[in-house]
């Protein structure tokens, strides 16, 4: 019995070493692949089309360890400074056997679409976007880890801010058709150009409508327009009434054709 005991007692302690041989082992690797070269962060690329922006990170997993990684997966999300998501991709390799060296590219797509709607602020106020990014993986199949940033911020510019119109003055052309020239103050602190729409309704000094018409805006990345210096557009507007006397106001309104419905600057008078 006693010699049954001891031999029992013997292969709890070797169980036992062996355990913490393999966590010291993972412990260690783990410690390789985040403090040292394991896990090496390459260019960071960003392309924007009409539609949508595409964010793409590269990543290199060199597995120096004495096990394979499994399941090794990121995950970014994207959040409106109200917590809804705005947009979330996560990138999975199932396994990164030991001595390999894995590159990874993570791209993370908004739609123009999804990104405004709902979030017309966007266009003009400059915020923080917040980011949750997390890395997580097994090894050996057994133990898991993950790791976490949350909440950082990542500076939005808006690619209309302090969008205003300033002044409006009709100029006719016939009978049926007049121009109306509108003057704008606005800055582009995006990453890429912003064009728009510019509905308008035209009104004359009594409030009766005589006109509607539409033009264009474009401001291109990093461009300013002030009062002094204002952006100077034309839109073409159309008498529906005979009631037009050079004197009114005219109601402006923007609009991102497949993103938005039209968005009520403000009422300029004229004349």
């Amino acid at each position: 019995m006693k010699q049954s005991i001891r031999a029992l007692g013997w292969a709890v302690t070797l169980t036992s070493v062996i355990l913490i041989v393999f966590l010291v082992s993972v412990f260690y690797s783990v410690a390789q692949l985040f403090m040292t070269q394991g896990m090496q962060f390459g260019e960071f690329k960003m392309d924007a089309t009409e539609e949508q922006v595409t964010l793409s990170m590269q990543f290199i997993i060199n597995n120096t360890a004495f096990f394979d990684i499994n399941d090794f997966n990121i995950t970014t999300s994207l959040k409106d400074t109200k917590g809804s998501v705005i947009s979330e991709k996560t990138t999975i390799i199932q396994t990164v056997q030991s001595g390999q060296s894995v590159p990874i590219v993570h791209n993370l797509t908004l739609s123009f679409l999804d990104f405004f709607t709902n979030r017309t602020y966007l266009l003009f106020e400059d915020v923080g976007i917040n980011i949750d990014f997390s890395i997580g993986l097994k090894y050996a199949y057994l133990l898991g880890f993950q790791i976490s940033l949350k909440n950082m911020t990542m500076p939005w510019g808006a690619p209309l801010y302090g969008l205003r119109v300033t002044g409006a003055n009709p100029i006719p052309i016939n009978e049926t058709f007049f121009l109306v020239e509108l003057n704008m103050t606005v800055e582009n602190h995006s990453f890429f150009d912003a064009g728009a729409i510019l509905n308008l309704n035209v009104y004359n000094e009594t409030g009766t409508q005589v006109g509607n018409g539409t033009g264009t805006i474009f401001v291109q990345q990093g461009q300013r327009f002030t009062e002094s210096q204002p952006l100077v557009t034309q839109a073409l507007v159309e008498l529906i009434d005979s009631g037009f006397t050079g004197r009114g106001y005219v109601d402006v309104y923007l609009e991102i054709p497949g993103v938005l419905k039209p968005i009520k600057l403000e009422r300029i008078y004229y004349g």
